[in-house]
């Protein structure tokens, strides 16, 4: 019975602690390309660039580039880290060519995700699927 009160508490201060994150920060710190549509032109090498959801002229973070023939998913670092209040603030990840050109796009609307531990969050559009990865602050 003590065992039992004890798991049942610690896991009562565990949600409750968790349940906290209003004013926590979350960083974003890889994104793992699951799928995406390849455009017609050639494209040798595609990044991602994380842009804040207001200033679309606002580069938060940038990845490295990688080939398309690179197997998925692939997991690439997110450099610097993006830190974005959670609940509050929204960005746009771009899937950009070697050109320039960008070949798609998500929007991580951090107000529509009620999260306890990300570990893992998906994200997906018309053009791909995504999934970005952090930790809280």
């Amino acid at each position: 019975m003590k065992k039992l009160k004890s798991i049942l508490l610690f896991t009562t201060v565990l949600l409750f602690i968790s349940c906290d994150k209003k004013n926590k920060y979350f960083e974003l710190k890889a994104i793992k390309l699951t799928s995406y549509h390849i455009p017609r032109e050639p494209i040798r090498k595609l990044s991602f660039r994380i842009v804040d959801g207001i200033d679309n002229n606002s580069i938060l973070g940038v990845t490295d580039k990688f080939t398309t023939e690179s197997a998925l998913p692939i997991t690439l670092g997110v450099s610097p880290e993006v830190r974005s209040k959670l609940y509050k603030q929204s960005y746009v990840i771009e899937l950009l060519a070697d050109s320039g050109a960008i070949v798609g796009a998500c929007t991580v609307d951090m107000g529509k995700y009620k999260i306890i531990f990300p570990i893992d969050m998906e994200i997906e559009s018309e053009q791909m699927n995504i999934s970005i990865s952090g930790s809280w602050h």
